[in-house]
């Protein structure tokens, strides 16, 4: 990485060398440094200094935001993905950033008429299901049964191990195994 960074800044470099490259950066950074996201808008900024197109605005994630996004100036897109600045997911950022570059990707290269492009706007189906164990097992197939990869766990432990008025909920959890798990 430090190789190409350092052939990026070289400053022999001619204005249209990278004429033909498009891109897209996406930037996590902490709002609590003063270059925020700072390598981002560097590297954009140079991307287009030396000819190249940007397809959609740089997006840009802190970690410090409750919910992952801060609209600025140089992401007002994005601000149509939220009311009052707020999003409800953690990753609020992230995924109306894959919509727009998704968007911009299809109107460079549509797909055919029957294709359906997919969205990242929902949430994905859940890997887990955990419900109390009532005995009754409501017409979901035992997984037990039809894959010996899953096993069934007890929950032994789940205490939140940080402070009561932080924001995140980061918790101490173990379970127990009556088989032998690897």
């Amino acid at each position: 990485m430090t190789t190409l960074w350092n052939m990026l800044l070289r400053s022999d470099l001619p204005n249209d060398i990278l004429e033909d490259l498009h891109f897209a950066v996406f930037g996590l950074g902490d709002s609590t440094y003063e270059k925020f996201c700072w390598p981002a808008k560097k590297l954009s900024r140079r991307l287009v200094a030396l000819g190249s197109t940007q397809i959609c605005h740089r997006g840009e994630g802190d970690d410090q935001h409750y919910f992952g996004l801060v609209v600025t100036p140089a992401t007002p897109v994005l601000a149509d993905f939220c009311a009052d600045n707020i999003v409800a997911r953690i990753d609020g950022a992230l995924n109306p950033w894959i919509d727009q570059l998704s968007s911009a990707l299809l109107e460079m290269y549509p797909l055919p008429d029957c294709a359906i492009p997919a969205t990242v706007s929902g949430l994905p189906p859940p890997r887990v299901i955990m419900k109390p164990n009532d005995g009754t097992n409501s017409g979901i197939p035992d997984p037990l049964s039809l894959d010996k990869r899953f096993h069934l766990a007890k929950l032994r432990y789940n205490r939140r191990i940080t402070s009561p008025d932080w924001y995140q909920d980061v918790r101490h959890i173990e379970f127990s195994f009556d088989d032998e798990v690897r």
